[in-house]
């Protein structure tokens, strides 16, 4: 016979794999990981298992894995990377479930994409327009007729991970001819592996603690569109002790917004989606013995909170647009969510004659959210004495359940000297 007893004992297991190479979405613990290459071999006891790269089990979470994302083409059976890690293959579907106990995975947020997978995009040109026609016609011992055309184009060009945009409209009249305005024109590129992204040409800037300016110059500031969305917005850090193997539950103005199963211990968890910006969080932990233990955590913020560890900069060079000297001039802000209540501000802009800083924070409480800032500055005017000044700006924002009502209070306070 061409078939050998262990070849049809292959065959008839549960997992009928052949050995070879196969393009598979990886599970891990009953969530998609990604897809990847890999490799069947035959095990010591003759079964045909999973083998995977470094780069695969550094990709899926494997602290086995961790600082090993060369593609490495040495590959490991996925029960040896690390203890209790089973495996199950669904060939007719591609797919390999991995089950790993959660000390043996790296904490990733939900949603989080490997970096590898990531894609920059096919490389093309496009164009939006809008246009409006008018046209409108006298008679009479005066008559005449008036045309007039505008169409306004938002363009682009993407090649690689650089991408070119332009806007644009234009005017035509029969009587006064027809007009180009270029209102905007940039070049851009990600950077994933700061979260960041980087501009050059007509830009504007962020406006979040400074005047807004339009400029031509660059920038380069934190983008959370490259987060994945458990880590975009504001929420507070969940932190909490199981006795056994427990199941928490987060409810947040009645609904369930979370649940997830820990191990007995010390648990954190770091990535709530972000909801409203009130409403305590109360969490409830159910034993495995049945016993319930509650706890709160307090949820008030507003747009400037940031989650606890988290950080978010903004630095922005050139030449204004708005003056008439075009003087060169450089932003540069940065906050920091320091604990669950507290986000830490700062920045600085600094030109030709005038300097400004700010410093504040914001504080998030049962009692609402409550914001401080302090700015100095100090101009060299023409022609005059220099001038230094500060503003103090106190905000305030609580929203009143069930009714979902939002209270905003804010002063203002300016002195010079």
């Amino acid at each position: 016979s061409r078939f050998s007893q262990s070849s049809l004992a292959k065959l008839t297991t549960r997992e009928s794999v052949a050995p070879g190479n196969y393009k598979m979405d990886i599970y891990t613990n009953n969530k998609l990981s990604g897809s990847w290459n890999v490799t069947f071999k035959e095990a010591a006891d003759g079964r045909v298992l999973p083998c995977l790269t470094p780069e695969v089990a550094n990709a899926i979470g494997l602290k086995t894995g961790e600082d090993k994302g060369e593609k490495d083409p040495v590959c490991t059976f996925a029960k040896e990377l690390a203890p209790g890690i089973t495996s199950q293959t669904q060939l007719s579907q591609l797919r390999l479930d991995l089950s790993v106990p959660q000390s043996q995975l790296i904490s990733r947020p939900r949603g989080y994409v490997p970096p590898s997978e990531l894609d920059t995009g096919a490389s093309l040109a496009f164009m939006n327009y809008i246009a409006n026609y008018y046209n409108v016609a006298y008679s009479g011992q005066n008559a005449h007729s008036q045309r007039s055309l505008w169409a306004s184009f938002n363009g682009g060009i993407n090649l690689g991970a650089w991408q070119y945009r332009q806007l644009s409209n234009m005017t035509w009249d029969n009587n006064k001819g027809n007009q180009w305005n270029n209102i905007r024109s940039y070049l851009q590129r990600p950077l994933p592996a700061i979260n960041s992204q980087l501009m050059m040409g007509q830009l504007i800037t962020s406006g979040r603690f400074f005047s807004g300016l339009s400029y031509h110059g660059v920038s380069l500031a934190t983008d959370e569109r490259m987060l994945p969305d458990s880590m975009r917005g504001y929420a507070p850090t969940i932190r909490g002790v199981a006795a056994t193997n427990a199941r928490v539950s987060v409810m947040q103005n009645g609904h369930e917004i979370y649940q997830t199963t820990v191990a007995p211990g010390p648990f954190e968890i770091n990535d709530l989606y972000p909801t409203s910006y009130s409403g305590d969080l109360d969490v409830t932990v159910t034993e495995a013995n049945g016993a319930v233990s509650r706890f709160s955590v307090p949820f008030s913020a507003v747009p400037e909170s940031m989650r606890p560890g988290t950080s978010r900069y903004n630095v922005e060079v050139g030449k204004t647009q708005d003056s008439g000297d075009d003087s060169m001039f450089g932003d540069l802000t940065w906050q920091h969510g320091m604990t669950n209540t507290l986000t830490f501000n700062s920045g600085s802009r600094i030109a030709d004659g005038y300097q400004a800083l700010m410093l504040g924070g914001v504080y998030g409480s049962t009692l609402g959210a409550f914001g401080a800032n302090l700015t100095w500055s100090h101009a060299r005017v023409p022609e005059s004495e220099a001038q230094s000044g500060w503003m103090s700006q106190l905000t305030w924002s609580k929203t009143f359940q069930p009714t979902s009502t939002t209270v905003s209070l804010a002063g203002y306070r300016y002195s010079t000297s």
